[in-house]
């Protein structure tokens, strides 16, 4: 009862059969918070779980019968076949024995689930774990079996089964199993089999279970016949076509209510998000382990409605002037796009996708309306040569719905004339919410020793927010070829350390990516941190997104650090301002660098 608040909003939330047995006011709570979220039960139909709840009169009523009939999916050795300690399948067969009534398991399961489960009340429809149209795969999964080698044996004639007929009885049943249920229930409930399925008369739709990574690659758990966009045409649409696509981050289960914030997952869930807006079914993220009820800044944003199907994209690929293809697909309040390649693409306005990345840039909501410079952490000072300068803006969202914020920031002249227009960057957020958010600028071309106003503008279309600062050049750095600086003089000069900041040195600086060589980092005179500190150097890009762990380790003066080389070892080929942050067992430290096409 304490997240019935959280599961009613969203569209369809799932629960296990028990759940009718002991809580049955958690259901009627979520069905009066939200009167147009779908329940399903969760029933277990081509095996059962030695560690369900079998207190439960409703799973009591269905290990009974199985026990009392023997209706087990054996081997031909006699042993049952089935995972010790964890489950054992049942013989969903039309080969399977019948019961005193002439009902064989398949016909009988119908019956129980919509008399037992779907007569109660509380559900509109049913997840039916394990029903796929396939079980010779059994066959080549030792692990199912008490002494291997062995196979199904579902006639329990002591002979395995010949796998094309195995095929064929298991199918059979499955329809069985279906069209009984359908009849009994009736056409509004919404029927689920998990699993590869073409089940299109008979079902509301497939599960694309550990998407992208069970059932093969992205492309197969996509586009094959019973893959992710199939299911949503082809299955049953009345009253609702449920196609799921079941999403797990598996280093994320030790807070089952906050989703970790790092920037390999976050990658990940805009992948697997915009891949489920490619068709038309609904999407969700866990934890590896299940039941986490992680709720996303980026399910508020109100896209509108489809213009058209998904469809592959030719575009300009402005890392290199190559032409890319990407899916993309349009909405009334947005564009949705998915790049399943290996490929980095940047596009016309400056943001960018990474590999197995996805965006959804929004067309017509407006952006957060409070917008502010963080003078404290802002870092006023350009170099000649050394051109980029971060920041952090702080954001607030009023808005009723998810926002998405773009940040412009410019370099001007004191008298106001735009010298460098910075890219657009893009942040989702939430309802409510404030979040400090990383920008920075790259300098093109060497600038003259003066004094700059830098712009920072936030928004959306329709409503944006400015603010602006001061920046100036006051020194420069010059280095040789191989990014060395020319002058040690001038080095220990103007970088003698009078902050922990400037006790570290980056180098090359700028990098050019034309020039791509090996990024460096040197420790010059950290003299509040001990020797053979214990050390950890992460690189994060101007959104604050971890981009990798470059060192963990002992820290020692004077010791050089190589970062990585670019476009390998963790820095990224993309043009743009990034943070080095080193942390040591005293204090924690932050060093720009800037990388340019």
């Amino acid at each position: 009862m304490e997240y019935a608040a959280t599961f009613s909003k969203w569209d369809i939330v799932g629960f296990t059969v028990d759940v009718q047995d002991y809580l049955p006011q958690l259901i009627t709570t979520i069905r009066s918070l939200n009167p147009e979220v779908k329940t399903i039960a969760y029933f277990p139909s081509a095996y059962i779980w030695d560690v369900y709840d079998h207190n439960s009169p409703t799973v009591v009523g269905f290990a009974n019968k199985l026990a009392q009939e023997d209706w087990w999916l054996y081997d031909n050795h006699g042993e049952r076949i089935g995972q010790a300690g964890n489950l054992w399948y049942l013989n969903l067969t039309t080969k399977c024995h019948p019961d005193g009534s002439g009902q064989i398991l398949a016909e009988w399961l119908g019956h129980y689930i919509a008399s037992q489960v779907m007569a109660r009340g509380y559900w509109n429809g049913t997840i039916l774990d394990g029903v796929d149209e396939d079980i010779r795969w059994l066959n080549s999964c030792p692990t199912f079996f008490s002494h291997p080698p062995a196979a199904v044996d579902c006639n329990r004639d002591g002979i395995a089964d010949n796998i094309d007929s195995l095929y064929v009885w298991w199918r059979r049943g499955a329809e069985l199993f279906l069209t009984t249920l359908r009849h009994d229930a009736g056409a509004s409930c919404i029927i689920l089999p998990n699993g590869n399925n073409t089940f299109f008369q008979l079902a509301n739709g497939g599960i694309r279970e550990n998407f992208p990574h069970m059932h093969g690659g992205w492309q197969e758990n996509m586009f094959a016949s019973y893959g992710y966009i199939n299911c949503c045409k082809d299955f049953l649409h009345n009253p609702i076509n449920a196609s799921m696509m079941t999403c797990y981050w598996p280093a994320g289960d030790n807070d089952r209510l906050a989703p970790p914030r790092t920037q390999a997952f976050e990658q990940f869930m805009r992948f697997t998000l915009t891949s489920a807006l490619l068709g038309d079914g609904y999407y969700y993220l866990d934890c590896g382990s299940g039941g986490a009820l992680w709720w996303m800044d980026y399910y508020d944003l109100d896209v509108g409605v489809p213009t058209g199907e998904a469809f592959l994209d030719t575009i300009v690929n402005y890392l290199d002037n190559s032409t890319c293809t990407i899916w993309r697909r349009q909405f009334t309040n947005a564009d949705v796009w998915c790049n399943p390649s290996s490929k980095w693409i940047l596009f016309a306005d400056g943001t960018y996708l990474w590999p197995q990345d996805g965006a959804i840039k929004v067309k017509s909501l407006p952006g957060p309306v409070d917008c502010t410079i963080r003078r404290e952490t802002l870092d006023r000072e350009f170099s000649q040569r050394q051109r980029g300068v971060g920041l952090q803006v702080v954001v607030s969202n009023p808005n009723p719905k998810a926002a998405m914020a773009y940040i412009w920031v410019d370099l001007l002249s004191r008298d106001g004339t735009l010298l460098i227009a910075g890219p657009t960057q893009e942040h989702v957020i939430g309802i409510g919410r404030t979040d400090t958010l990383y920008a920075g600028l790259s300098a093109r071309s060497t600038l003259d020793l003066a004094t700059y106003r830098l712009r920072v503008r936030v928004g959306g279309p329709g409503k944006t927010a400015t603010d602006e600062d001061t920046v100036y050049v006051r020194k420069i750095v010059d280095f040789s070829k191989d990014g060395r600086r020319l002058d040690d003089a001038n080095k220990h000069a103007s970088n003698t350390p009078t902050t922990g900041e400037d006790s570290l040195v980056v180098y090359p600086q700028p990098m050019l990516l034309s020039d791509a060589g090996t990024l460096m980092l040197e420790v010059n005179e950290l003299t509040s941190v001990a020797e053979g500190a214990p050390c950890s150097v992460k690189l994060y890009d101007a959104t604050g997104r971890l981009v990798n762990t470059v060192y963990e380790g002992k820290l020692e003066k004077g010791q050089t650090l190589v970062i990585g080389e670019v476009g390998k070892g963790g820095v990224p080929k993309v043009p743009g301002v990034y943070f080095l942050h080193v942390e040591t067992g005293a204090k924690a430290i932050t060093k720009k660098i800037v990388l340019l096409r």
